[in-house]
């Protein structure tokens, strides 16, 4: 965590971000799709998932076009947090024979 008061609120603005929409619609609709849970739900459900994961990506698009870091210069818990729900990967396939 930053030492900067406003730095700091700009990692718990990230965290948040990552609660309320990295997880609300890519971590989500990635869990649904890799157990099949995507094809249980109603198609305009996984729809505003996936709408939703959009968004979200092009918030981060956003925002790491312009600063090398989630809300700044520096490496951060935001970043840390934001990482692990985005490039979690599912679980392995075996190799095809």
């Amino acid at each position: 965590m930053p030492d900067d008061t406003f730095a700091r609120a700009k990692v718990a603005q990230w965290l948040f971000f990552e609660g309320d929409y990295v997880q609300a619609g890519i971590a989500t609709l990635r869990h649904w799709v890799l157990t099949g849970k995507d094809r249980r739900r109603l198609p305009e459900l996984v729809e505003m998932k996936r709408a939703l994961a959009v968004k979200t990506l092009g918030i981060l698009d956003s925002e790491l076009a312009t600063n090398p870091f989630l809300g700044g210069p520096a490496y951060t818990i935001a970043d840390m947090s934001v990482f692990a729900r985005l490039y979690a990967p599912g679980p392995r396939r075996p190799a095809a024979a």
